[in-house]
């Protein structure tokens, strides 16, 4: 596994590659809530499909480091020379005033008006300034408070097919972002399985919230892997529940990775 560094605030954020004009909305507290109030089946495995062209091809070792920010006031120490941070999100579509230049990767949170009304014009000009990767939905699966876009996967599916998929000739494209657990993985596997089939999803977006140590998270990245159809996976929030020594020491062993 290739994993991928992305770090903000008290929130850490890896991507890993396998084989195979809104308000941001701030890093919720995932896989904690009430249960959705939509019905899941029980996760399947998704079959493998081919990856579209029309996109260079991916590169495990390229965009490595990236930050998720909710202010750019918080992130300018990582920048100057030698810095290895060379992509960020905020959790929203538009690029930020006194964002650095580097790739910014735009993220529909939402399917309302409030994250769709300038979504196309807002990805297109990320994409035209060098992005080439999109983030999907925020923890749809989860209906807890106001940071989870709580959305089912079938209405997913049809948002997805007309605010994202547009832009497949153009990036890679991210799924919805799930949580680490069981309502996320059926989620995501009712999302690529039954309702999302004819859908261009080049890798799955996830979060982990938890875990005490790195085989707990290793563990379940691997199992998840087996779920999605051999696409590459992107975890783009991850806090341990550990003290900072466990904490530090997690990072280290996933970072090797």
């Amino acid at each position: 596994m290739h994993f991928q560094l992305l770090t903000a605030l008290t929130l850490l954020s890896i991507t890993t590659a396998l084989p195979s004009q809104s308000t941001p909305q701030g890093p919720p507290q995932a896989g904690l809530g009430h249960p959705p109030s939509f019905t899941l089946p029980d996760a399947e495995a998704v079959p493998a499909l081919p990856v579209p062209g029309g996109k260079p091809v991916y590169n495990p070792a390229q965009n490595k480091r990236g930050l998720a920010f909710n202010d750019v006031k918080y992130i300018q120490s990582f920048w100057g020379a030698g810095t290895k941070v060379n992509w960020m999100y905020n959790w929203d579509s538009r690029i930020p005033t006194g964002a650095p230049y580097v790739q910014f990767v735009p993220m529909l949170w939402g399917d309302g008006p409030a994250h769709t009304t300038n979504w196309f014009g807002n990805a297109q000009d990320s994409i035209n300034r060098g992005a080439n990767n999109i983030l999907g939905f925020n923890e749809p699966d989860q209906c807890f408070n106001s940071g989870q876009s709580c959305i089912g996967p079938e209405q997913a599916a049809n948002s997805y097919r007309k605010y994202i998929q547009p832009f497949g000739n153009q990036a890679w494209l991210g799924s919805p972002a799930i949580t680490n657990s069981a309502d996320g993985t059926r989620w995501i596997t009712a999302f690529l399985n039954n309702y999302c089939r004819d859908c261009q999803v080049d890798f799955v977006n996830m979060h982990w919230y938890g875990g005490t140590n790195a085989q707990e998270f290793i563990g379940w990245v691997q199992m998840v892997k087996g779920l999605i159809g051999g696409r590459r996976i992107w975890i783009t929030e991850i806090l341990w529940s550990s003290t900072r020594g466990l904490h530090c020491s997690a990072n280290r062993a996933i970072l090797t990775k």
